[in-house]
């Protein structure tokens, strides 16, 4: 769940070879430096939560990386992800919302993840 959030592209993509377009490579050896959730680290009521955001989310479809900026289903990743197991609500922090949004826009025109890709992902209502 956190690797297809905004969060977990993040990280992959900073950790990543940019020599494609389009393309992040890894190899095995920064896996274990790569910055990410330490569920260890959460609360029980966290964790449960994160267990209820898997089972609501995981049959939704999600756009390509490239189209996060777009993706209802990516939007609705991570603000559940910084409300409910994180514990940043919008309400009290809009700031950290609007800085993610801002982000995904960022993160969307970087040439290494769109690729000079043209075409969009549609995807159906199914």
């Amino acid at each position: 769940m956190w690797c297809n959030s905004t969060f977990g592209l993040l990280c992959h993509w900073y950790q990543s070879g940019k020599q494609q377009h389009g393309r992040g490579v890894l190899s095995r050896a920064p896996f274990d430096a790569m910055p990410t959730l330490d569920v260890r680290e959460l609360s029980d009521e966290a964790l449960a939560n994160a267990e209820q955001l898997f089972n609501q989310l995981k049959h939704k479809k999600m756009l390509p990386f490239n189209q996060m900026d777009d993706d209802p289903v990516c939007h609705e990743l991570d603000r559940l992800l910084l409300s409910e197991v994180l514990g940043i609500t919008e309400s009290e922090r809009p700031d950290v919302h609007e800085g993610l949004d801002l982000l995904r826009k960022m993160l969307c025109k970087e040439p290494s993840i769109h690729g000079g890709k043209k075409s969009k992902v549609k995807l159906d209502a199914s």
